[in-house]
């Protein structure tokens, strides 16, 4: 009787919380931190976040933060922070929105092992930080990403599926002044703090997706560059975890300048997020349109200076951005581009090509920035054809005029993709129904990647049985299911994609300078930590399935710094982008001439020949933001390579990076059992 009494009460605690949690009104909670007036024994210099706390605060006022804790100056410490981040957490409930904010100098710390700093990770340099190590100061009171990740963590968990958090990182990390601001007052510049004490050394490994070791710890890769900067933090996708979003002032090796305005300097984030916000009267403001805003008006910020700072936003999940600011609903964003050039008010440069799958006499139609469905947007405001298309920029004429002097207000989306190149070789097997196989024929006679034929196809598609509409399409030669459970609405696309695939697959590209040497060396997983290296003659390029594990060794060979990306495509055409990922920024697959970046790698099914293809360039990309492979993602401004030459006349602003040349290379090996 008492088991059964007890059973209920423990039933009714939980029945009375999800009802609580479902009748909670959200609570919009904030924290600011803003030192402006470092001690002078800190070695940090003076800065204007005491401007950027005025209008912060002005700002949550109108969004209507009721709960905010202010840590300025002096009350910036490293156990204040801690103090009042633990009060913070204490305080929120499930659903609730945080934002916090950071207007502070940053650093870099790196951990000396034996002669050589190594790891470097990024930090925010609290009030009690000091710029040099000393034998009384070894980091101590900066707040390193690592720290931050786990109080994130521990906030997004509290704050349940429902919760939001957004950070601003109105700082800088980098540690070199070589870039010539044009302003006096900057964050950040300083040379990493080199920590020479052991005993807070912090372990590293790598990690990259499914097919790499697992890893439930920091990841970094293991050219001794931390992975990410201090917003890569926490990412990941817990559906039990709230939503975060971070967006950080400027990329990891790039300067931050405050900005000046009406004889006030500000931190460049801070005036742009203002602005942003204050100029918005949209009840469905993302944060992906608030991240293109702030973009644009950093760009018109800077735009008659030699600054050049890039903000960067990530996200948690994967529709994180897709979300209403502060709390507000998720909105399915369709895929978009924006201008990234404007040769006339007529003729547009937008940063999508070939690799897309975006081909000459491809149509696009133009919409207001925000746009989340054209097709429930009514009018376009202008409709347009690709007249050029490139690798990974297309020249697009429109039908009607923009205005240059605002290209942000702009969002580009595909109305007809055109296909060249590489077709498919498509069988039509056995249909039960055949009207249905009919009606599958006409849909593709037309289809620019699709050849019908029977004469040695690649694939074949047939009706399942038992089933009106369904069908399945297999690998001609091994007939191993390629995908099951397809319908016609859902054939295009899938044809498309593996198109797609081919044409990346065989994409051959060479660039002076540019060159790049890739290997596998064999792994002791029992010494993951230590990094252990076998003989390498033990492995070849025939790896086996679930039982071989091997270091991923990328080198640039080559007189150029480059940028990479590395696409997967498994024996049956499947393929994903794997570097950038959810650990690794674009800005993180850098490597300068002789430099390695380094991943363990293991070997899973399907079993044949699986193909790595790199594409590096001297310019940053992420080919995650354009390749057509799931409906989640899109094309966001500042990411692409610039591949046309610099023929055309710029008219109109903002002007973008001189073009940049690419090469492309390939890997293989063969799992077998």
């Amino acid at each position: 009787m008492n088991k059964t009494i007890l059973i209920f009460f423990v039933i009714s605690i939980f029945i009375y919380a999800d009802s609580y949690s479902q009748n909670h009104i959200p609570v919009k909670h904030a924290m600011v931190i803003a030192i402006s007036n470092y001690p002078p024994s800190s070695g940090f210099r003076h800065i204007d976040a005491d401007n950027d706390l005025k209008v912060i605060m002005k700002l949550l006022h109108q969004q209507q933060f009721t709960d905010t804790i202010v840590l300025a100056n002096e009350e910036a410490t490293k156990k204040k922070f801690l103090q009042a981040f633990k009060k913070l957490n204490s305080k929120v409930l499930p659903g609730d929105v945080v934002y916090i904010h950071f207007s502070t100098h940053g650093q870099q710390l790196t951990y000396l092992n034996g002669n050589e700093p190594n790891n470097l990770h990024a930090a925010i340099a609290l009030f009690d930080a000091k710029n040099r190590c000393s034998k009384d100061y070894q980091g101590q009171n900066h707040l390193t990403d690592d720290e931050f990740g786990q109080l994130i963590g521990q906030l997004r968990m509290k704050l349940g599926k429902t919760g939001d958090v957004l950070v601003m990182v109105d700082a800088c990390h980098a540690g070199s002044m070589s870039r010539g601001p044009d302003t006096s007052v900057t964050r950040g510049g300083y040379l990493p703090l080199i920590i020479t004490s052991q005993k807070n050394e912090l372990k590293y490994r790598g990690d990259n997706g499914s097919k790499k070791v697992p890893d439930s710890g920091r990841k970094e890769n293991m050219n001794g560059n931390k992975v990410g900067m201090f917003s890569k933090v926490d990412m990941n996708d817990d559906e039990n975890k709230a939503n975060y979003v971070i967006i950080s002032a400027c990329e990891k090796d790039e300067i931050s300048s405050e900005y000046y305005y009406n004889h006030n300097y500000y931190g460049p984030l801070t005036w742009a997020f203002l602005n942003a916000v204050l100029n918005n009267s949209s009840s469905g403001y993302t944060y992906t349109k608030l991240f293109h805003d702030i973009q644009f008006e950093m760009m018109s910020m800077f735009e008659h200076s030699r600054t050049m700072q890039h903000p960067l936003m990530e996200s948690a999940k994967i529709t994180g951005t897709d979300k209403i600011i502060f709390g507000g609903k998720t909105v399915k964003q369709e895929r978009f581009y924006t201008i990234a050039k404007f040769l006339r008010p007529d003729r547009i440069i937008i940063p999508a090509g070939k690799i897309s799958g975006i081909y000459d006499s491809t149509t696009v139609m133009v919409y207001p920035s925000g746009t989340t469905d054209p097709g429930k947007a009514g009018k376009p405001v202008s409709r347009g054809t690709i007249i050029q298309s490139g690798y990974m920029e297309s020249l697009v004429q429109l039908n009607s005029t923009l205005d240059i002097s605002n290209p942000g207000n702009y969002w580009i989306f595909i109305d007809d993709k055109k296909m060249s190149g590489y077709r498919v070789r498509l069988n039509l097997g056995k249909f039960a129904d055949a009207d249905l196989k009919n009606s599958v024929a006409v849909m593709l006679k037309d289809c620019r990647y699709v050849e019908i034929t029977s004469d040695t196809p690649s694939y074949i598609l047939e009706q399942k049985k038992n089933s009106d509409k369904e069908m399945l399409l297999e690998h001609a030669q091994s007939r191993n299911i390629y995908r099951d459970h397809l319908f016609p609405d859902d054939l295009g696309k899938t044809l498309l994609t593996i198109a797609q695939a081919q044409f990346l697959k065989n994409l051959k590209v060479s660039s002076d300078g540019i060159d790049m040497d890739i290997s596998l060396i064999p792994y002791d997983t029992n010494h993951l930590s230590r990094t252990k290296f076998l003989n390498p003659q033990t492995l070849r390029n025939n790896v086996r399935e679930g039982i071989d594990t091997a270091m991923l060794v990328i080198v640039n060979s080559g007189e150029k710094s480059f940028y990479f990306n590395m696409i997967e495509f498994d024996p049956e055409d499947n393929f994903t982008v794997s570097l950038p990922d959810n650990n690794h920024f674009a800005s993180d697959c850098f490597l300068r001439p002789g430099e390695k970046h380094r991943e363990p790698y293991i070997f899973q099914k399907p079993l044949g020949i699986e193909t790595l293809k790199f594409i590096a360039s001297e310019r940053k990309f992420d080919l995650r933001r354009v390749i057509n492979n799931t409906d989640k993602e899109r094309s966001i401004e500042g990411e692409l390579e610039k591949l046309f030459d610099n023929a055309y006349e710029l008219r109109g602003k903002p002007s973008v990076p001189e073009s940049a040349e690419f090469a492309t290379f390939n890997f293989f090996f063969d799992i077998i059992k």
